[in-house]
């Protein structure tokens, strides 16, 4: 069973955005606010808000926030107080429209399950959603078809460059480098470039 938390502040964004939550979740928006503080002061500050509205330890709660009231500083203390509140297994998303001091690390530091970019695109929105509540299932797409395909598909991974001299370099990875793997690099030393790992060893959990 599902509970779903909707905070929007722009009247043109809920009416577009309520009909994909609807489709992505196949149920109803459970509570819906028209601000953040409204949402903050009637649910995160009420002790009684859990037992008052019958929220079993099993159910599943998802949250779409528009965060826009406060600073971006602040959102990932407002994340951390839903956590602290909620014990129950819980998908948060922010909604929001794309702006320059939203970096992606910042956007990843903020420990939420995905973000909403405005204005609210049906399909990619709906399909966000659907997918991640199927994360402990073979995720199906909600209306998009698949197609077997034999292409080739590369992945994009950060990595830290340890050292680095003119016979090549060591690099830090919290996942293993297959040995002998041939892999492309992109960096501010040089646009892109091409790298054989030569050897791969586990130092303190990392690769």
């Amino acid at each position: 069973m599902l509970k779903i938390f909707l905070v929007e502040t722009d009247l043109k964004n809920e009416v577009a955005v309520l009909p994909i939550v609807e489709a992505a979740t196949r149920e109803k928006v459970t509570f819906q606010y028209k601000s953040y503080k409204t949402f903050n002061d009637s649910v995160l500050l009420d002790t009684e808000f859990i037992n008052a509205n019958k929220i079993g330890k099993d159910e599943v709660l998802v949250f779409i926030l528009d965060l826009s009231e406060l600073n971006p500083r602040l959102w990932k203390d407002e994340v951390a107080k839903i956590e602290k509140c909620f014990r129950q297994e819980k998908l948060i998303f922010i909604t929001t429209y794309e702006k320059p001091e939203l970096t992606r690390i910042f956007l990843n530091s903020l420990n939420v399950d995905n973000i909403l970019f405005k204005p609210f695109d049906n399909l990619i929105t709906a399909e966000v959603i659907f997918l991640l509540l199927q994360l402990q299932k073979k995720a199906q797409p909600l209306s998009l078809k698949l197609q077997a395909s034999k292409s080739f598909i590369g992945l994009l991974k950060e990595v830290e460059l340890q050292t680095i001299c003119e016979l090549g370099f060591t690099t830090v990875s919290d996942a293993p480098i297959p040995e002998k793997s041939i892999t492309q690099y992109f960096s501010s030393i040089s646009e892109s470039f091409w790298a054989q790992c030569l050897a791969s060893q586990k130092q303190n959990g990392v690769e």
